[in-house]
């Protein structure tokens, strides 16, 4: 019988519609995927209970909006067209949330996670960020914002947040970037920043400011090779890696210094 199933998949049917108590007697539920379908609304306030469901999967649906209910410790609700993410009850327990290829416009519209791990929000609509935000996810330690619009990056911290670990931002419309706006992210072990538009980046005291930064990815930008003698020399003694080879240079560039540009 349904109450005693601990896995349901319904992945890739023609789902259109879950009830508001479809699974309300699954009382032994742990896992929940209803990805690839057409699903227009799911009301998850039914998993708002004391056996709790551990792991919800709603991607690939048409959903415009996602209220992620307290015990629930991951969901997945990439590709869709959320742009309204809400919580239900207080003290969530959400570890992973995965909101990529959605019409999400702002961090800031994502509440507070105090244990979420990891977020991705990659290939929403974000256009600018001030890293302060993430001060509402106290355990953060992956950010995923590749695929937006960023073209401006800030913090308005003012005192060092040391959670955040690994940030990416590939593929954006960044055209220059001052690491210095990151310096109270001090502990950030890898960096991204491969595949913008960058035609200049300050790294003046990178050692200082991310003294355990090992990897910082910019292969894909639109550097000139006349214009990176300052970034080279402060990269050259840095720990983090930076050099790439010379395939993943795009047409019309050349490696220089282990930094492709033109």
């Amino acid at each position: 019988p349904l109450t005693s199933l601990e896995n349901i998949e319904l992945q890739f049917n023609s789902l259109s519609k879950i009830d508001d108590s479809q699974f309300e007697t699954c009382t032994t539920l742990v896992s929940l995927n209803v990805s690839n379908n057409a699903i227009q609304k799911f009301d998850l306030k039914q998993f708002l209970r004391e056996w709790s469901v551990d792991s919800i999967d709603v991607s690939f649906n048409q959903l415009k909006a996602i209220s992620i209910p307290k015990n629930l410790k991951k969901l997945v609700a990439s590709n869709n067209q959320i742009q309204s993410v809400q919580v239900l009850g207080k003290e969530p327990q959400l570890i992973f949330l995965r909101l990529a290829h959605n019409k999400l416009t702002s961090m800031d519209q994502v509440p507070s996670f105090n244990k979420l791990v990891t977020l991705d929000l990659s290939y929403n609509e974000i256009e600018t960020v001030d890293f302060s935000s993430v001060t509402k996810f106290k355990n953060l330690i992956l950010l995923k914002l590749d695929g937006n619009r960023l073209t401006a990056l800030s913090s308005s911290l003012t005192t060092p947040w040391t959670y955040l670990k690994y940030i990416t931002l590939s593929h954006n419309e960044l055209t220059q970037l001052d690491l210095d706006a990151l310096k109270t992210l001090s502990r950030i072990i890898k960096l991204d920043l491969s595949y913008n538009k960058l035609t200049s980046l300050q790294a003046k005291g990178i050692s200082d400011k991310f003294p355990v930064m090992v990897r910082l990815m910019i292969e894909g930008n639109d550097f000139k090779c006349d214009g990176i003698a300052a970034l080279v020399k402060d990269l050259k003694y840095a720990m983090a890696e930076h050099k790439v080879t010379v395939d993943k240079c795009k047409r019309g560039q050349r490696l220089m210094n282990g930094i492709c540009c033109s």
